[in-house]
């Protein structure tokens, strides 16, 4: 990505990825973690981002950065952490600005793009990110996805423990 040239994700609805050195961009994103793992909420202005990080904090969910998130390569993991100078808040519209602790940086481990999903069991999609490839999931922002992101989640062996009341096979 040499000469800090914008470098778009499959699709023109993911975010542009902007280059801040050899191993790390920056895009239009919320990140949140829950049990070691970062997932990035994309989507335009007003799709949900914040909604669904508020959500998901609620219920015991780690805000890492809200609007702006940092990628670094480390190695063979991409990891997601919040601009330096970024706010320990995050904007909640129609109510305003409010305060929440940042969850330090984690494993990034998928993209959730608020969009209408052009199937109801959708193919594998993947986002290359500075070099590796990140699990791409499409669901509007709904009552149901905070739940759905969660089960997906646990479903992947990135969560310690399972969502409450769900079952493991």
């Amino acid at each position: 990505m040499a000469g800090g040239e914008a470098v778009n994700g499959p699709g023109e609805e993911l975010p542009v990825l902007t280059p801040r050195g050899d191993d790390c961009v920056s895009l239009h994103a919320t990140a949140i973690a829950s049990d070691g793992a970062a997932i990035l909420l994309c989507g335009p202005s007003g799709a949900g981002k914040s909604g669904l990080a508020a959500q998901l904090i609620a219920t015991g969910v780690g805000l890492i950065s809200d609007d702006v998130t940092i990628v670094r390569r480390e190695g063979s993991a991409l990891i997601a952490c919040a601009p330096p100078d970024g706010p320990e808040a995050m904007e909640l519209r129609g109510i305003g600005i409010a305060p929440v602790p940042r969850h330090p940086p984690a494993p990034l481990r998928a993209a959730l793009l608020l969009a209408r999903s052009t199937a109801r069991l959708p193919e594998a999609e993947h986002w290359p990110i500075l070099g590796l490839p990140v699990p791409v999931l499409r669901h509007p922002y709904r009552f149901d996805t905070a739940a759905k992101l969660m089960i997906w989640l646990a479903s992947q062996g990135n969560a310690a423990s399972p969502p409450r009341n769900v079952a493991r096979p």
